[in-house]
């Protein structure tokens, strides 16, 4: 059954999820998101070795797969089987691979660019090792056209060796054709999962005639996300994004603020939704947001803002939180409002220590993403919410990726750092509301302090 988002989250949360989902599209971000959003919807999963599996699709073994599937948990909750990138979806027969797409890809996402190479290879009829230790080079440009969409070959020195180095990195080995797997997964659905069994798939693109989408589309979701090619639906996409983001936090936006706003972030979803929330924080109860707003909160090329000021002392990076100072005593913001923002720094970065040290103890490393994040850690961080009180000031309720943001920085402090910063933060409020001094000097020796506190 195909069905919108919030409809199958609602659903798993009132006790009815499906057994299978698959979200699917050329649209990697909302692909992502709305799998981790599904997968968030049951809960959290502390003993996560017991409950939460989660599979290369590129590379993992079917059979592997299908066994989880029919395992049943022993821990009370909901299991799920996470099958990222999933290739059981692609027909025997698949497109021909551009090699622009490889090469491009290589500039940004190496396993992206890994995962074209090798389905090129595969509708080309080459492999691995056809093209390890120079084996490339002895294609003949004839053989190379007439296999591929290089008309001459010329540029493949440039790209080959850097994809192959990429295929060493992340030890990718040949794997059995897209759609030529031995359909233990897809027989395992059509028997039925055990109860509290979940299967979650990602996919780039798939073959509707495939048997395992027909059976995921009968008997789960199917949800599709394709990349926005024309810029007017790009941009409406962020716009209704905007509108729903502010309107739930009581905001609006200014028509002309808006076209500021999409010169500064462009149109990609990712960067709308981390730059929205900075503009949202540093407006605070502020309900219309302005042009103003926006190119004091959101930095254009060469410009800082006052998160990159704070973001700088998280880093404890001195040099570049002194250049963030300068350049918003050009623009004349004030002093105190400065000091506030970096009170609140100081204040999250203090509490997550604290949450480090206790709540979350051994849940989170610096090496963990986002996703892993989100799932794993900051169920823990809303559980700390109090029955009562203001949200204002504390780090449950922040938007998740900030939280996270400051869960990595604070490893570069310790409780007694923190705890002498809001000493210092308290001095500096009191010099600028008493003293003659100029108040960007005492904002920029609060600023070396704090940057250079013993870590």
């Amino acid at each position: 059954m195909d069905s919108s988002l919030e409809k199958l989250i609602t659903d798993i949360q009132n006790g009815a999820a499906l057994p299978c989902y698959l979200i699917y599209g050329t649209d990697e971000f909302q692909v992502k998101k709305s799998a981790e959003r599904i997968i968030a919807a049951f809960g959290s999963f502390p003993d996560e070795e017991l409950r939460y599996f989660v599979y290369d699709g590129e590379s993992a073994d079917e059979g592997d797969i299908a066994g989880a599937l029919q395992t049943t948990s022993l821990i009370p909750g909901a299991k799920i089987i996470s099958v990222r990138n999933s290739r059981f979806f692609q027909s025997p027969s698949p497109a021909r691979t551009s090699i622009a797409d490889i090469i491009v890809a290589l500039e940004s996402d190496e396993k992206k660019a890994v995962r074209l190479f090798m389905m090129f290879l595969e509708s080309a009829g080459w492999t691995l090792d056809d093209m390890k230790d120079d084996g490339w080079r002895r294609i003949t440009d004839r053989a190379w056209s007439a296999a591929t969409d290089d008309a001459t070959g010329t540029d493949r020195a440039t790209w080959i060796p850097r994809v192959l180095d990429a295929v060493l990195k992340y030890h990718v080995s040949p794997v059995s054709a897209p759609g030529r797997g031995n359909g233990a997964v897809e027989e395992v659905l059509k028997t039925g999962l055990p109860a509290g069994n979940h299967l979650v798939m990602t996919a780039e693109t798939v073959d509707k005639r495939k048997a395992l989408y027909k059976i995921i589309a009968d008997k789960g979701a199917v949800l599709s996300y394709e990349q926005l090619k024309v810029e007017g639906k790009k941009r409406a996409l962020v716009r209704n994004t905007v509108r729903d983001i502010l309107s739930a936090r009581g905001k609006t936006m200014a028509p002309d603020a808006f076209e500021a706003f999409c010169e500064k972030t462009g149109l990609s979803l990712p960067v709308v939704m981390a730059e929205l929330e900075k503009l949202v924080t540093y407006t605070g109860d502020k309900k219309a947001i302005e042009v103003e707003d926006v190119c004091t909160a959101i930095g254009g090329d060469g410009e800082a803002t006052i998160f990159d000021l704070t973001n700088a002392i998280g880093r404890r990076d001195g040099a570049t939180a002194l250049a963030a100072v300068r350049f918003l005593a050009d623009r004349s913001v004030s002093p105190l409002f400065i000091l506030s923002m970096v009170t609140r720094e100081v204040r999250h970065l203090l509490q997550a220590k604290i949450l480090l040290d206790s709540q979350c103890q051994g849940l989170f490393s610096s090496e963990m993403t986002y996703g892993r994040f989100r799932e794993r850690v900051y169920p823990a961080v809303t559980q700390c919410r109090p029955p009562s009180g203001s949200r204002e000031g504390w780090l449950w309720a922040q938007h998740p990726y900030p939280v996270y943001s400051v869960f990595k920085e604070a490893y570069r402090f310790t409780v007694d750092d923190l705890v002498a910063a809001l000493e210092r933060v308290s001095e500096t409020d009191a010099a600028l509301k008493t003293s003659a001094a100029d108040p960007f000097h005492l904002i920029r020796r609060l600023v070396i302090d704090l940057c250079r506190q013993a870590a």
